[in-house]
């Protein structure tokens, strides 16, 4: 879906399906947010692209999610579980930003046997390091993967 901006740029938007059928106990969901959403955040940033888990069972609260599943704006809880990709700029360069943003998400959707899986090692370390940070009463930090520490929030 591709929408004209105003300004000249472009918005235009894809979907990635979340394998659910073929590994239905596996966790894409937490392996895409990662600890407090920071690696979606941190996909967002890389891709320059919003990112969002979206369809049934994008909700962690299930019985809200079938409350409001029928109602305007939330036609997407209908669908699949999928991955919402949009990008937002110059014409020229909008398919490139989709198509990597695409990439980096497809990579994650490819479930690895728990014993081998880098990335989620590495989640549980930034998760130790959160839960670390507000014991110490410093509030919710976490560390990117370049070792920089930022706030949650951000």
């Amino acid at each position: 879906m591709a929408t004209q901006e105003a300004n000249g740029q472009l918005r235009k938007s894809i979907k990635v399906p979340i394998p659910t059928d073929r590994y239905p106990q596996y966790n894409f969901v937490g392996r895409l947010l990662g600890p407090r959403g920071s690696t979606l955040k941190q996909m967002q940033r890389d891709t320059q692209t919003w990112i969002r888990i979206r369809g049934r069972g994008s909700m962690r609260d299930k019985q809200e999610e079938a409350r409001i599943r029928n109602q305007p704006g939330h036609e997407h809880l209908l669908e699949p579980l999928h991955v919402h990709i949009e990008a937002r700029g110059d014409p020229n360069m909008i398919d490139h930003l989709l198509s990597n943003a695409e990439q980096v998400v497809k990579a994650l959707l490819v479930p690895v046997e728990e014993s081998k899986d880098v990335h989620k090692k590495e989640q549980l370390r930034q998760l130790a390091q959160v839960r670390a940070q507000e014991q110490m009463g410093g509030g919710a930090a976490y560390m990117d993967p370049t070792g920089q520490t930022a706030a949650a929030a951000a």
